[in-house]
Order: C-alpha cells, then sequence, then structure tokens
C-alpha cells in the first residue's frame, strides 16, 4: 500500500504547549549548557541573584517541561494512530516504526556531535516501546502502568536531594570544564564520547564510572509514566474538544498549581529526604498537569489565542526549534565558539535563552508563512513515509487573490 503523509486539521493547542514547552526546556537546559550534565548548583558558590535564578529556574523550568514534552509525544501518538485508521491504514506499525527510528538516528548523531543532552534518542526508543507495548492496550490498563511507574519514580527520589557531590564527580566536573571551555570541536566530542561519570564513591574501592551515554540511554526508564499519561488522556479524548470538559480541566489546573509550586519550593527553607521525595518526585509532574490544563484553558479564549499564536509557530517546528537551540547554545558556551561555558551565571544564561527564544518565534512566525514545515521535519518525514513531502506552500488563485494552498 502506497502510504502517503498525513494531512489533517491540527489541534491548536497541541502546538501552542508544544511551543512553551520548548521555552521551558530551553531555560532548564541553560543550566547543562552552562554548566554540564552533572554538575549540581545548589553547592556551587553563585552570586545570591544567580542564586535565587536557579532556584526560580529550579522552581519554575527543571523536571516540568520535559514531561510537558513527553506527554505531548504521547498524546499526539494516539491521535496518529487514529488518523491512520480513518484513512484505512493497517500496516501502521511499520510506519511508526519508520519513525521512531528515524528519531532514534537524529537522537544519536545530536548527542553524539552535538550535545550529550539529546532526548530525541530516547524518545525514539520509547516509542518504539510504547507501539509494541502499550499503543493498543485499554485506557485503564495504560493509566495502571502510568500511575505505577510513577510510584516507582517517586520512591527513587526519596532522599536523592541534598547530597553533596562525591570527589570524583567534583574532579569529573572540573575536567569538563577545560575541555568545554578550551577544547577542540573533536576533543568535546571525545569527551562526550568516552567520559565516564563518577557518581558514588565506594570506601575502600575505586570509584565506579558509568558511561555518559549508557546513563542517557538508561535514564528514560525511569520517566516513562508522562509518556503513558499522554497516550491514556488521547485515548479518553478528553482534551481533544476542551470546552465541553473545561470545568474539569479548571480544577485540574488549580489543585496541580496548588501542589506543583509549594512541592518544587520546599527544599529552599526544608532539608529532608523526604521534603526531597515531594520536591523531585511529585512537584514537577503536578507542575506539569497544570501548565498543561492551563495553556489548554488560555487556548479557549481570543486574548489566549493571539498570546499563544507565536508559541504555535515554534510548536510547528518543534524538531528544527530543538536542534537549533543545542546547535547555537554550544557553540555559544563551547571552546569551538566563544567558550563562554561556566563564565556568564544563571542569570544572564536565563536572558540569552529569552532573547533567542523571541529570535525564534519570529524566525517560526516567518517560516510557516512560507514552507509547510521546517527542513528538519521535511527529513523526518521523508524517512518515516519514504516519499518526499512537498516542502514550499503552493499558491493558488481563489476570487482573483492569492491564498496559501
Amino acid at each position: 500500500m502506497n502510504i502517503q503523509p498525513l494531512q489533517s486539521n491540527r489541534i491548536v493547542w497541541l502546538d501552542q504547549a508544544r511551543g512553551i514547552a520548548l521555552f521551558g526546556i530551553l531555560l532548564a537546559n541553560m543550566l547543562l549548557f552552562q554548566y554540564g550534565m552533572w554538575d549540581d548548583l545548589s553547592f556551587k558558590p553563585l552570586a545570591s541573584y544567580d542564586h535565587w535564578a536557579y532556584e526560580w529556574t529550579r522552581i519554575f523550568a527543571v523536571g516540568s517541561f520535559m514531561p510537558l514534552f513527553a506527554f505531548l509525544f504521547g498524546y499526539g501518538m494516539v491521535l496518529m494512530k487514529d488518523r491512520f485508521a480513518e484513512k484505512g491504514i493497517v500496516k501502521y506499525r511499520r510506519v511508526f516504526f519508520r519513525r521512531f527510528l528515524v528519531l532514534a538516528v537524529f537522537g544519536f548523531l545530536h548527542g553524539f556531535l552535538i550535545w550529550d543532552g539529546d532526548i530525541l534518542l530516547s524518545y525514539g526508543m520509547i516509542g518504539m516501546g510504547l507501539l509494541f507495548l502499550f499503543i493498543n492496550r485499554k485506557p485503564k490498563t495504560i493509566l495502571i502502568w502510568a500511575v505505577s511507574l510513577f510510584a516507582v519514580y517517586i520512591l527513587i527520589c526519596f532522599g536523592s536531594g541534598g547530597v553533596e557531590p562525591s570527589p570524583g564527580l567534583t574532579e569529573f566536573n572540573g575536567r569538563t570544564a577545560e575541555v568545554m571551555q578550551s577544547g577542540s570541536y573533536w576533543e568535546i566530542v571525545s569527551h562526550r564520547a568516552n567520559a565516564e561519570v563518577t557518581l558514588f564513591d565506594f570506601d575502600d574501592s575505586a570509584p565506579e564510572g558509568l558511561p555518559v551515554m549508557l546513563i542517557v540511554l538508561i535514564a528514560p526508564v525511569f520517566t516513562l509514566s508522562p509518556f503513558l499519561f499522554g497516550l491514556y488522556a488521547a485515548k479518553k479524548k478528553w482534551l481533544h474538544q476542551p470546552r465541553i470538559y473545561e470545568k474539569r480541566i479548571g480544577k485540574v489546573f488549580f489543585v496541580t498549581l496548588a501542589i506543583g509550586i509549594p512541592f518544587k519550593a520546599l527544599p529552599i527553607v526544608w532539608k529532608d529526604p523526604f521534603v526531597y521525595m515531594l520536591s523531585e518526585g511529585v512537584g514537577p509532574l503536578a507542575l506539569t498537569f497544570c501548565y498543561l490544563t492551563g495553556i489548554i484553558l488560555l487556548a479557549q479564549t481570543k486574548q489566549g489565542q493571539r498570546l499563544l499564536k507565536p508559541f504555535g509557530a515554534v510548536g510547528r517546528l518543534s524538531f528544527t526549534n530543538y536542534l537549533m537551540q543545542s546547535i547555537i547554545m554550544t557553540f555559544i558556551f563551547y571552546g569551538y565558539g566563544l567558550g563562554l561555558y561556566g563564565r556568564l551565571g544563571v542569570l544572564a544564561g536565563i536572558g540569552i535563552a529569552v532573547l533567542f527564544f523571541l529570535c525564534q518565534m519570529a524566525a517560526s512566525m516567518w517560516w510557516i508563512k512560507r514552507f509547510r514545515m521546517g527542513p528538519f521535519e521535511w527529513l523526518w518525514r521523508l524517512g518515516t513515509y519514504l516519499k518526499a513531502p512537498d516542502f514550499f506552500k503552493k499558491n493558488m488563485t481563489e476570487g482573483g487573490r492569492s491564498v496559501a494552498k
């Protein structure tokens, strides 16, 4: 069967939520671009303004926008499967498999050649797992798995904060800073590929090191629940037409707002293993659902639509915009570019993120008026459907005026 790329009406809030998620991910990733994957800034001497900028980022961005993107990934997967069913396409698994395989290949190249904070490889792997294990499950089964995995994740978070870095990890972060600040492109690639990070130092034994890429591969297993919550919500169709469930969505917004921010802020005033479990386990996902429902409610108003429109443009080009964030930020902070790694501070990093995202908004608005998709989205669809999709928008004359098809 000749499978054509799907063309159907988009759910507007979905693109808008993707765009906002990309902004939040950029804010959180600025800590990693500047200080590396393993440097805990809560133990790093910072100026008071950088300290509070870090706490603000930790509370409002770190750990909450990545699950939002994961939720949207799972949600979009069910939508895509439903559209295949509408078109009578029964061999959808092949299409999905190619889609996730291409994503994983992009992720591997991104993580190896550009930045080790890549999420695309893990998303490709998780997508395959969802395809073969969960996509055809009943909503109740998916919900049970989502809640169970979330409970396991919460237990893993018990006492995970407030622990000083081991001497081995401190040494690793020092070596990483030297390489990132002054190393050539290939020196940085080699460090990323061959480095082993020491998470723990054991008494009377040599430090145990784990390859960075291995940690990147196994980490998503512990964060699978947001993907499953996305599958579940899409199968229940609660968010397909939000106006029908607007009151319920509003209740979820206020409840998760009341839980998410206080839980994430607790470690500022209370140091305790149970507190860290709430802060790093419960708080981030609660705030994720707060952001999600808040975006959906805002999208139901005219003023909200105007406000969210630029985010929707970014979201439509999410693949391209995500990769461009990595390319530009690593050039700014790494030795083969401006070499500003660890030299600007958290507050300056937030400023750079905001300015760059404003540029992405403007560029995305300009782009979608002229092109059907971004360049990396085009390559992704080419690999998925094995057929080159239209790239340029075609103009048709309608009533004497030119309109985009």
